[in-house]
């Protein structure tokens, strides 16, 4: 196995970790792996948009809007025009107060993501986003 096949099986496996650990509930262990995951793989939008995530979670909102839109970047460098960093970086906003950018962002996301349930994701936060906001 290649460096990189093995630094890309690790980065999976931690990733995978963050999400399970998000699942039950320990925030603190879901950012821990995300971490380790962004380190081990800093140029991969996916491991800072799962910490950006795991940070909301945890309730650190604002350092979750930062690690998402590296993500954002980070696709956008790879030419990756998929809605997940955009949509994450919206529900880190409204998370932080910010529901005006939240919005844009999941604007953005919408008119990224494929018709069918790429929308209805992008959607479903917008509307949880409007409702917790009030």
């Amino acid at each position: 196995m290649s460096e990189e096949a093995g630094t890309t099986s690790r980065v999976d496996e931690l990733l995978a970790a963050s999400v399970q650990a998000e699942a039950r509930g320990d925030f603190a262990s879901a950012v821990r792996t995300a971490k380790e995951a962004s380190d081990l793989a800093p140029d991969n939008w996916r491991a800072s948009m799962m910490l950006g995530l795991a940070l909301v979670k945890k309730g650190d909102a604002l350092a979750g809007v930062e690690a998402c839109n590296a993500a954002c970047q980070k696709a956008l460098n790879d030419n990756d025009g998929h809605y997940a960093p955009m949509l994450a970086l919206g529900i880190a906003y409204a998370k932080a107060g910010r529901l005006d950018l939240g919005k844009k962002s999941m604007q953005m996301a919408l008119e990224q993501a494929t018709p069918g349930a790429e929308k209805a994701d992008v959607l479903t936060n917008l509307g949880t986003a409007q409702d917790e906001a009030g």
